[in-house]
């Protein structure tokens, strides 16, 4: 695929949260001579902060949703929806084996749960990656599960004690107490640490286990996921919990694409890169989001960091361009934390002072639908 009338490419692998800013960014100011192409598996994405909340049946799956066909065209940028399978040189090769020509790539396609040492039996679990359709395969499982299972509680896993995973469970919880009369549920959080949010400050802890234990969400801690069979979960202290659904909540691994790009990786299978967030390989690619790893900094995986980067990202496109030197990106040490309880309340931290309240899910909301806002108008 070329295009005679441009001089140079610009190829975004994803459209999340950092490549999103860069495709609004074209519409008020494309760079000349250049055009923009992106790709993606799915024709939406789903802004992760508000997906517990339409899970807890606040708000329609819609409102988390940014149409990316929409975007692009408002944007004048190209989409192309398909599924890459390796790179050659500067090219991206599709599944079909149609080649995507690049002068700049930056890849941006996320996490998925970490599954590494655990047998998993396909029907016993569900990942809440990719998140476009993780809502659509929730009811679909719940639904098979309701019709099997009348006469005993629908018994459900969490596992990942994190905030996605206590979020998770929060909100799912709140969802499935709707119907609880008619169709009774148990719900266990379980995570590999002794302690749920180990990272995060003993205040804010406190108000979700708090909330967990109010909330009758059983909380498994301390030993491992080994194998996730139908009927059951099998810790590594031989100990095993009943359930009929497991939802992958754990912490971010690599997806197996980037392997295929052949760029240097982390320990962990992340793209490595300077901190420009360009390849360390020198070549004219960086990685943003959950899918590059800064070398030597420790930058955790969140979603906040991705936000963050789209200014600089977008900076950085056109000093390439330019034969200009980049940017650094500097993370921040302290960000503002919402979790959302599915009931009407939230909680946060922020360095390290802790709150809770309707007010808390106001402002999260807020800030939420705010970002989303951007891309959907």
């Amino acid at each position: 695929m070329s295009d005679t009338k441009h001089t140079k490419t610009i190829l975004l692998l994803g459209v999340g949260h950092t490549h999103a800013h860069i495709v609004r960014n074209w519409k008020h100011n494309p760079i000349p001579d250049t055009r923009l192409v992106c790709i993606s598996n799915f024709p939406t994405t789903v802004y992760s902060g508000m997906l517990p909340g339409v899970l807890a049946g606040q708000f329609p799956l819609q409102a988390a949703q940014i149409d990316l066909q929409r975007l692009c065209d408002w944007a004048g940028a190209q989409l192309i929806l398909g599924h890459i399978t390796h790179r050659s040189g500067r090219n991206l090769v599709l599944a079909d084996g149609t080649k995507v020509a690049f002068d700049v790539l930056s890849v941006g396609i996320g996490s998925i749960p970490a599954t590494e040492g655990i047998e998993i039996a396909p029907p016993a679990c569900l990942s809440i990656k990719p998140m476009q359709d993780f809502t659509q395969r929730l009811n679909d499982r719940l639904d098979r599960l309701r019709f099997q299972n009348r006469s005993e509680p629908i018994r459900i896993s969490i596992i990942g004690g994190g905030m996605a995973g206590c979020e998770i469970a929060l909100c799912l919880q709140a969802r499935l107490s709707q119907t609880a009369r008619e169709i009774p549920f148990e719900l266990t959080l379980v995570h590999d640490a002794e302690e749920i949010l180990q990272t995060e400050s003993s205040g804010f802890r406190h108000r979700v286990r708090k909330e967990l234990e109010q909330r009758q969400v059983r909380l498994a801690t301390g030993h491992r996921v080994r194998e996730i069979s139908i009927g059951a979960l099998h810790l590594e202290n031989d100990r095993t919990i009943g359930n009929n659904l497991a939802i992958l909540a754990s912490g971010a691994a690599a997806p197996s694409l980037l392997c295929q790009l052949e760029l240097p990786q982390d320990e962990r299978g992340f793209l490595l890169t300077e901190e420009s967030l360009q390849s360390t390989s020198e070549e004219p690619i960086f990685a943003v989001g959950d899918s590059g790893s800064i070398q030597k900094k420790s930058v955790p995986k969140a979603g906040v960091y991705a936000v963050r980067q789209g200014p600089l990202l977008w900076d950085n496109l056109q000093r390439l361009l330019k034969e200009d030197s980049l940017k650094k990106f500097s993370p921040q040490e302290n960000f503002l934390k919402l979790m959302n309880f599915g009931n009407g309340s939230a909680a946060g931290v922020w360095h390290g002072i802790s709150f809770q309240g309707a007010w808390a899910l106001h402002l999260k909301n807020w800030i939420d639908r705010s970002f989303v806002n951007k891309y959907q108008q």
